[in-house]
């Protein structure tokens, strides 16, 4: 990466969100506006520890995902993924791992957007946003579940079920539903199966699951990053976007729509959501980040378990 557009300052790692947008977004994208005075963004410095990370991550997949609760958060995951991240430690993510949304190409597994119809769809390309994420060093550590089609399919479609994945299931309570259509990517990453995730929306896809599963859920704005090689429903609406465990302030142009944990009720998380006019992303996730900041409500833990309503 070259230059500092937006007083962006990169050194080697950032608060999740942040990085993950940045990793996968061609810079001249953000270039629209000048940011306040003394509105720099530090991607501070800290120890790598992706090799190990990944280790505890792809055991708690095998544990929670393939056997144990059976999320079924994950499509496909590749279990070498250490030996990747040995070559990545240097760059800006560090070697972190990212789970991706069964609707965006990766080279190494179809994509099916959880239809059986293109379960044998492996095109051997990546989409140009996970080609920048690697670039930036990121590790794709596998394919998330959805809702098929991405719930463009029917109108009784099941948020969070697809016919090639099944039904993906809430960490927080496992009979209760995730919310759709980013679902694998939001019970992943609450089950600490990666250290981020790309979702795609088209209306509310990431910033519900992200609500649902206590995370936060960023939608971009149209265009900031490609769309090129994703399964699309609507031309006007349609990005991805990061979906991680914090915020932190970034300044991007569009219309925004940011979901950040605000607590808890009988031990189910629930989320705040804000929103903003055109061109307003760099004031929508500064709220964002003032508010994370700011809560004092305890966050709920996973229990992997089936919902039981207080004084039960």
């Amino acid at each position: 990466m070259h230059g500092k557009p937006w007083g962006i300052t990169l050194r080697n790692l950032a608060r999740p969100a942040l990085a993950l947008l940045l990793s996968t977004t061609a810079l001249p994208a953000l270039a629209q506006d000048a940011a306040p005075a003394g509105d720099t963004i530090a991607i501070k410095e800290t120890p790598s520890t992706a090799v190990t990370d990944i280790v505890m991550q792809i055991e708690r997949i095998r544990m929670l995902d393939d056997a144990g609760p059976v999320l079924n958060a994950v499509i496909a995951y590749n279990r070498d993924a250490a030996a990747v991240a040995v070559a990545q430690t240097e760059k800006l993510l560090g070697g972190r791992t990212v789970l991706v949304k069964d609707n965006v190409e990766t080279a190494e597994w179809p994509t099916t957007a959880g239809s059986l119809a293109l379960a044998d769809n492996a095109t051997g390309r990546d989409a140009p946003m996970i080609a920048l994420l690697r670039a930036a060093g990121g590790v794709v550590l596998g394919k998330t579940n959805l809702s098929e089609w991405a719930n463009i399919r029917s109108n009784n479609s099941t948020s969070g079920w697809s016919g090639v994945g099944g039904l993906t299931r809430n960490p927080y309570a496992t009979d209760r539903n995730t919310c759709g259509s980013s679902s694998g990517s939001g019970a992943a990453i609450a089950a600490g199966f990666a250290w981020g995730a790309i979702g795609t929306e088209t209306n509310g896809s990431i910033t519900c699951p992200a609500s649902i599963n206590g995370l936060v859920g960023f939608k971009p704005s149209v265009g900031i990053v490609s769309r090129t090689h994703v399964v699309p429903i609507s031309s006007t609406q349609d990005t991805a976007g990061p979906m991680t465990k914090t915020v932190y302030l970034a300044a991007i142009a569009g219309y925004p729509h940011i979901t950040v944990p605000m607590g808890g009720v009988e031990g189910l998380p629930i989320g705040f959501s804000i929103m903003g006019g055109q061109w307003q992303d760099h004031a929508v996730l500064k709220a964002g980040a003032v508010y994370e900041k700011a809560r004092t409500a305890k966050l709920p833990a996973p229990t992997f378990a089936p919902w039981q309503p207080a004084g039960d």
